[in-house]
């Protein structure tokens, strides 16, 4: 069958002999100029923070697994942390060669960040998420008092309630 299919697209691309005598070929035009996307440096198109930030909180707001069994009393003050942590660091990612790809990828941290913090509130206990404070989650320099803050958190059975205390040594409002 495939046989026939080609026999007959060849047969159609076949032209017929003819015995009337045609005109010289037009001569071909030159060659055109290399395309805009050739090898070497290009300069990359501007790519504003705002879009970098509101694609990746977009991302983040529409993941409700993200969000565990957290009610938005203890999980909206996560949220607006990452959200607040996004736009800063769409600023960073639109000095990067490819400010895309930087910054899905330090949104990946982010979230993989905030599945750790809802993780360590429902089971009560920290674990090892002072180990994961590290720059582009926080930035770098209250790093040291984040992971402190963290460390002097008490945290109880009441999920909310811990990510609320989560969320309050991340932004430095612990108490």
């Amino acid at each position: 069958m495939v046989r026939r299919f080609f026999k007959r697209w060849r047969g159609r691309s076949a032209t017929p002999p003819t015995t009337q005598q045609t005109s010289p070929p037009a001569p071909e035009p030159a060659p055109a100029p290399p395309p805009a996307s050739a090898p070497g440096p290009q300069p990359t198109a501007t790519v504003s923070p705002d879009d970098l930030a509101n694609a990746a909180i977009e991302r983040l707001a529409e993941d409700e697994a993200l969000r565990g069994d957290l009610t938005d009393d203890g999980y909206m003050p996560l949220q607006s942390w990452a959200v607040a942590r996004l736009q800063r660091i769409a600023h960073e990612a639109t000095h990067h060669p490819d400010p895309q790809a930087a910054m899905d990828g330090y949104t990946g941290q982010i979230r993989a960040f905030v599945k750790d913090v809802v993780q360590a509130a429902e089971n009560g206990d920290l674990g090892d998420l002072p180990d994961h404070v590290q720059p582009h989650v926080v930035l770098k320099k209250d790093a040291p008092a984040i992971v402190d803050a963290l460390h002097h958190l008490t945290l109880t059975k009441d999920a909310d309630a811990n990510a609320q205390a989560i969320a309050a040594a991340l932004t430095g409002n612990a108490k």
